[in-house]
This record gives C-alpha cells, sequence and structure tokens, in this order.
C-alpha cells in the first residue's frame, strides 16, 4: 500500500471532517497501519470550508499533511475548484453529484456519488450524506471493511444515531457496488 493521502473537502456543516475522523480512526485501531488526521475550517460554523486530511501507510509518518492526494471525496464547489487539480493522475475522485457537475479533468477515475440525494430520499435527512460518501469510499477503494468502519461508529456517535449513521454507510456502500461490478467484469473479460 506504501503511502496514501486523501482530503475530504466541503463545506462547514456537511460532516467532511467527522466522515475524516471516522475513517482515520478505523484504520489507525483496527486496519493496524500508521494514521495522520488533521483538520481545517473557516472561521464560519456553517457555510465555511471545511477539510480533513487522512494519511495511511505502512511506515511511520514523518509529515503529517497531505501534498499530493491519491483521493480526493468533495462535496462542494469551492472545494472541487481548489483540490481538483491538486489529486494525482491516476487518482480517485468522489464528488456528491446531487449538488455538482461532473468535472473535466482527464487522467483520473472519477465516481459521481449522489450523496445528499441519496440521504434525503433514503433516510429523509440530507445530514448524513458524508457517511453516503464515506461508504462509497470503502467500496470503491477497499481501504477498510465496513464492519470496521461500522463499530467506529458506535464508539463516536452516541447511540441514538448508530441506526441512521449505519444505513447511510451501507447505502453508501451498496451504491458504489455498481463502480466495483463493472471494473471486475472488465478486468474478467481482459483474461
Amino acid at each position: 500500500m506504501g503511502r496514501t493521502e486523501i482530503i475530504f473537502a466541503g463545506l462547514g456543516g456537511q460532516g467532511m471532517i467527522t466522515a475524516g475522523i471516522i475513517l482515520a480512526r478505523t484504520i489507525a485501531i483496527y486496519g493496524k497501519k500508521f494514521v495522520a488526521q488533521s483538520q481545517s475550517y473557516g472561521p464560519e460554523a456553517r457555510g465555511g470550508s471545511a477539510r480533513s486530511e487522512v494519511i495511511v501507510s505502512d511506515e511511520e509518518i514523518i509529515y503529517p499533511h497531505v501534498i499530493n492526494p491519491d483521493i480526493l471525496v468533495i462535496m462542494s464547489k469551492e472545494a472541487m475548484e481548489k483540490y481538483l487539480n491538486k489529486l494525482k493522475p491516476n487518482g480517485i475522485l468522489l464528488y456528491d453529484s446531487s449538488i455538482l457537475e461532473r468535472p473535466k479533468r482527464k487522467s483520473i477515475n472519477i465516481y459521481a456519488i449522489p450523496a445528499t440525494k441519496i440521504a434525503f430520499e433514503n433516510l429523509n435527512t440530507k445530514t448524513v450524506a458524508n457517511i453516503v460518501m464515506l461508504g462509497a469510499l470503502i467500496q470503491i477503494t477497499k481501504i477498510i471493511n465496513k464492519e470496521l468502519v461500522e463499530k467506529t461508529i458506535k464508539e463516536v456517535f452516541p447511540e441514538k444515531f448508530w441506526e441512521v449513521d449505519i444505513k447511510a454507510l451501507n447505502i453508501g456502500v451498496e451504491f458504489a457496488k455498481k463502480f466495483t461490478r463493472s471494473s471486475q467484469e472488465v478486468s474478467q473479460q481482459q483474461k
């Protein structure tokens, strides 16, 4: 695996920092990897920029900040404009296609995840769109097992939120299976 650099970015209130914390904690505790997680946000409580950086490595992490992201999870136009060109060639972009247009950049792997729409239509709330995106991320990248993320959700959130967050995670995983199936089908056809 080496070193994988991930940025979750959007607006304050979209839960990008929370998604990064959940992923980082899960991998650090259960994935037995070195992990660094940092976050930054604008001065506004909601509506300003919000970013979470997660670095996962097989070796000790000397510099704990993302230099060239391998993976971007984007939920706002501002974040797309700021980080898209920093994504490595052949990197992975997951973006909320219910609020953003497909970017024009070539030489990256783009996954349109209508997370806000999925969350609202399936769970009657937009507040778990970040967890839908996290579910899609773990399905597409196979960076960590879904059951371990569920375990972390139960450790981090109060019990009254477990059901909706775990449903959101599973909905994201199920939605992203169409991407992983199609890539598996292509590799099977090439054999």
